[in-house]
């Protein structure tokens, strides 16, 4: 039995893919599960869909596609979560570097959110955008509940369920600082696989 996990719950008009990393990852389940240290518990899914939004007399498709970026989820303390709503195509160019780099090995909490913060991907807890040729926008969020299951987790872990709203409300991304980046350390270190390259976040 695993003793961490995350949950992943969508709304059936989208579709997750390019789970990272996808050794950790559980296809059938949508979860991510680790076995040994706390320290691993870090991921990222791309979500993608097509909603159809009625508007006057026709109906708009509206594309969605974000990366989705988690670490912290091995503990049960909700202050240890941090996540982000990236728009894919507004930040194309470092999430395919970040993604990359992270394809081509292991990374740990601390490495992923150096790596994010080197990057400049922002921290948006929560994604709206206006909805072309329309007076409609959608919002993006994610409610995290703590949950149990024996079937699935020895422990208590963390339920994500994301969902979507239309409003006519003007669109608001409000960026956080990722925590528990330690910038200082950075250029110490020429591999950013190395393990002990970062201090553990407490």
């Amino acid at each position: 039995m695993r003793p961490h996990a995350l949950q992943i719950r969508l709304p059936q008009e989208f579709e997750l893919f390019d789970a990272w990393p996808w050794s950790r990852y559980d296809e059938e389940d949508n979860l991510f599960l680790i076995s040994g240290e706390e320290i691993y518990d870090s991921g990222a899914v791309r979500l993608g869909g097509t909603l159809e939004i009625p508007s006057d007399d026709r109906v708009v498709n509206v594309d969605i596609d974000y990366m989705f970026y988690v670490v912290g989820w091995g503990s049960s303390d909700p202050n240890s979560l941090q996540y982000s709503f990236v728009h894919y195509g507004n930040h194309k160019s470092p999430i395919n570097q970040l993604q990359t780099l992270l394809y081509s090995g292991d990374h740990n909490r601390n490495q992923l959110l150096c790596e994010l913060s080197k990057a400049g991907i922002p921290r948006f807890e929560e994604a709206s955008e206006k909805i072309s040729g329309t007076d409609f926008s959608i919002r993006l969020s994610v409610e995290p509940v703590l949950h149990h299951d024996d079937s699935i987790c020895s422990n208590k872990f963390w339920k994500f369920t994301f969902s979507y709203t239309i409003s006519r409300d003007e669109p608001h991304n409000e960026p956080q600082e990722w925590v528990g980046v330690n910038r200082p350390y950075d250029a110490l270190f020429d591999s950013p696989f190395n393990d002990n390259a970062r201090p553990t976040l407490e």
